[in-house]
């Protein structure tokens, strides 16, 4: 019996975690940027894996205060990762902000640490897909998450948005949403091509 009602806390807590994060949604899931919202529990893990295509992930985040968890589900599966808690992620994006806005020559390796608390225990199923969809959860709203660094070679890094695209939504639901799709159309795109030095390298 007491391993019985221990497994159910634990089940109840996995459940309560997961309706956070978006991954199923029979309680309301904020989103700074919106309002509250009530979806049916067909939102599930495997659910949500049906939606994906081939080349891409949806790597989904429930920031806590004593420990954090990353969904990462692809097409053909699903993994769940133990992240730091809330105070070690905020105090790692409260220094890479701060490199990035006095361009200190430590941004490459700060972002890099970054990267690697996040994103270090995904598989290399996860890390060969092309495209990552995102589901972020406080403090994450204020990374640069385009401009963390996966590799270092040579004091040359490689950011993470070279490797990947990167796509936000406010929960996993939001898979079913045709807005929530990419065009296959082929578009043009026109920037500011004058971009500032980097940890003493020129990103233009």
């Amino acid at each position: 019996p007491d391993d019985r009602s221990a497994i159910d806390r634990l089940r109840l807590q996995l459940t309560e975690m997961e309706a956070k994060a978006g991954l199923i949604s029979d309680t309301p899931v904020r989103h700074p940027h919106s309002a509250s919202e009530k979806f049916s529990s067909e939102k599930s893990l495997s659910h949500c894996t049906r939606l994906l295509r081939p080349n891409e992930a949806l790597l989904s985040f429930h920031i806590g205060h004593k420990q954090s968890f990353l969904w990462a589900l692809t097409s053909r599966g699903f993994e769940v990762h133990a992240v730091p808690g809330r105070d070690a992620v905020s105090d790692r994006i409260r220094r890479l902000r701060a490199a990035l806005d006095s361009r200190s020559p430590k941004y490459p390796q700060i972002a890099k640490e970054l990267h690697d608390l996040l994103f270090s225990r995904i598989s290399e199923r996860v890390r060969q897909t092309r495209d990552w969809i995102l589901v972020l959860d406080d403090p994450l709203f204020d990374a640069p998450l385009a401009g963390l660094v996966a590799s270092i070679r040579e004091n040359a890094p490689e950011y993470l948005i070279e490797r990947h695209s990167l796509r936000v939504l406010p929960s996993a639901v939001m898979l079913d949403s045709p807005a929530s799709r990419l065009s296959t159309r082929a578009f043009v795109a026109v920037g500011d091509p004058e971009l500032p030095r980097v940890g003493g390298i020129d990103i233009s």
